[in-house]
């Protein structure tokens, strides 16, 4: 069985979906499949770290639009989607993929029926907004439900939403016991700032001037995580070395369980890895960083799993950021409370349940 993956990365995209595709793809690697990637040479692409991971993968290279598509997500894509579609199906079908998984908010049915006519294609989406021509789809969004996909996928669509089917490394399943354990009862000391591997607009420099600002009775060590394509990551290297708090900057984490199992409080991005700091327990400042985290940081919330600073780029975040922080920072019982309703969100098993229902439904 070979599994076709269609997934992009740069620097307006971010690293998440590429990412989790990669996950999915070990998952279904540890089933006996094979994978296969295509990706768009976008700047900030993640090619090389699919290829690190073990994987094959087809970069093609970004082309000129023609303009007329109107999804709010067509220029990510970088073609035009019938284009797209048929490159990326005449590569597929040469490589022998026998179905097909796409992680793109570019993407649609009709890219999905020209790229697989019978249907065999599995989505990973978040928005809920737009039709699918597939035989699975997974939304990992926290109190997401099959009837939001009503009318937008087959009526025989396999529908797997919720934050149980978060599609998590294993490192995240396997520290969680040791992760929750560890946060009962200690002092905040270790804060980490972790706003997407890309973080294309610098929040990251704006979350350390927050920190420095803070009380200075307030007494902690800050480690900052970047992506080896971070724009900003000499600048935020430089800041970390002249800031009168204690900054470490980390590039491209491989155990991120194991820095998350060390952290105390964290401020990250509303994206995918605030499943990661779910799963572990993490009491969390969350910051919207683009429209789809919107949902995301309101459920989040609302389970008191997180706080949220709101829109990066609305009025006023710097210092909801900080109230937010210091108020975290000040009560031992809100980081409690705080972790187990965090932990509740999900296990970290996701991706075993999203792979073993794929190869099920291969096996029909």
């Amino acid at each position: 069985m070979k599994f076709g993956f269609r997934a992009d990365a740069a620097l307006d995209i971010g690293a998440g979906h590429v990412m989790r595709c990669i996950t999915l793809a070990q998952a279904l690697s540890d089933r006996g499949a094979e994978c296969t990637f295509i990706c768009r040479e976008h700047p900030g692409h993640l090619i090389e770290a699919i290829r690190t991971a073990g994987f094959g993968v087809t970069g093609l290279p970004v082309l000129e639009r023609s303009g007329t598509e109107k999804s709010p997500y067509a220029s990510w894509v970088g073609a035009d989607t019938a284009v797209d579609a048929s490159q990326s199906r005449a590569i597929f079908d040469a490589q022998g993929c026998n179905f097909i998984i796409a992680d793109h908010y570019g993407l649609d049915a009709q890219w999905e029926r020209a790229v697989s006519p019978a249907g065999r294609i599995g989505i990973i989406d978040d928005l809920a907004n737009r039709p699918h021509y597939s035989a699975l789809l997974i939304d990992q969004t926290l109190d997401r439900a099959a009837h939001s996909y009503a009318g937008l996928v087959p009526d025989d669509c396999i529908t797997l939403c919720g934050s149980s089917f978060a599609i998590l490394r294993p490192q995240f399943a396997k520290a969680r016991a040791r992760s929750l354990e560890l946060r009962a009862g200690r002092a905040p000391g270790q804060i980490l700032v972790s706003m997407g591997g890309i973080d294309r607009d610098n929040l990251t420099g704006r979350v350390l001037d927050v920190l420095t600002a803070l009380p200075s009775d307030l007494e902690f060590r800050t480690t900052v995580v970047l992506g080896a394509t971070a724009p900003w990551r000499e600048a935020v290297t430089r800041q970390a070395a002249t800031s009168r708090r204690k900054v470490e900057v980390l590039v491209n984490v491989a155990d991120m369980a194991e820095l998350l199992i060390q952290t105390d409080l964290a401020i990250g991005a509303a994206g995918s890895s605030a499943w990661e700091r779910c799963c572990l327990g993490v009491p969390t400042v969350m910051a919207v960083t683009a429209d789809n985290q919107t949902e995301i940081a309101r459920a989040v919330a609302a389970r008191g799993a997180a706080l949220t600073a709101g829109a990066a780029d609305a009025p006023g975040f710097d210092s909801r950021l900080a109230g937010a922080i210091v108020q975290l920072l000040r009560e031992s019982d809100l980081r409690s409370g705080m972790s187990h309703a965090a932990a509740a969100v999900t296990d970290g098993l996701g991706a075993d349940r999203v792979a073993d229902a794929l190869m099920e439904l291969i096996a029909q």
